[in-house]
């Protein structure tokens, strides 16, 4: 019996499900980049990444589709403190009160393994500088283009604008000198008018004596 309990303890130190590697600095670590009041949406992006961190190892997360769950950048609901070690699908809890970073042994999910959910990359990869950024050189073709058309409708609606008033000038100036000789006319008529139509009205009357 004795024996027995030697080598039970044996298993268990050797245990996968025991012998792994804590993850607890680099959860610690990831945590400081969340606020302290964070939303369920924080939580799973910040269990992702430390999975994601861990990938090579086997770590993932944990497929949760009723109670309290986390969405996550692979637009899966997870478990808000969980994390799983896909080799043995054994879960490790990894949230107290789902805010603090801990390390605790948890269930084993090694009858379903269809729950583990693997990490994906969310960090924005940054452009290889040594390849030159494409020149949208066709687009900016047409915006040259474009800018002389509307260049081209402005001149000729400004040449249009002005030759209207030149017209207008003319007209303006035709009406001051057709009034002014009106007015000479009228000053003619107001002069002369009665002595023409007396001179008229004498000659008629000589005319019927």
């Amino acid at each position: 019996m004795k024996k027995i309990l030697i080598a039970l303890g044996l298993w268990l130190l050797t245990s996968p499900a025991l012998a792994q590697n804590s993850l607890l600095p680099t959860l610690r670590q990831v945590r400081q980049e969340f606020p302290q009041d964070w939303s369920h949406e924080d939580r799973g992006t910040f269990l992702n990444k430390v999975a994601w961190l861990h990938r090579a190892e086997g770590w993932g997360l944990l497929h949760k589709s009723v109670g309290n769950r986390c969405p996550t950048p692979q637009h899966v609901d997870v478990s808000c403190d969980y994390l799983v070690y896909k080799p043995t699908m054994q879960g490790f809890d990894v949230l107290a009160d789902e805010t603090t970073p801990v390390w605790r042994l948890g269930d084993s999910f090694v009858t379903q393994p269809e729950r583990w959910i693997p990490p994906v990359a969310t960090e924005i990869v940054p452009p290889d500088s040594s390849v030159p950024a494409p020149q949208p050189t066709e687009l900016l073709q047409r915006i040259t283009i474009i800018e002389q058309v509307v260049a081209d409708i402005r001149q000729q609606n400004l040449e249009h604008e002005t030759a209207e008033a030149a017209e207008r000038e003319k007209a303006q100036e035709f009406r001051d000198a057709v009034g002014h000789e009106w007015a000479k006319f009228g000053r003619f008529i107001a002069k002369y008018g009665p002595v023409v139509v007396g001179a008229i009205a004498a000659g008629k009357w000589w005319g019927d004596k």
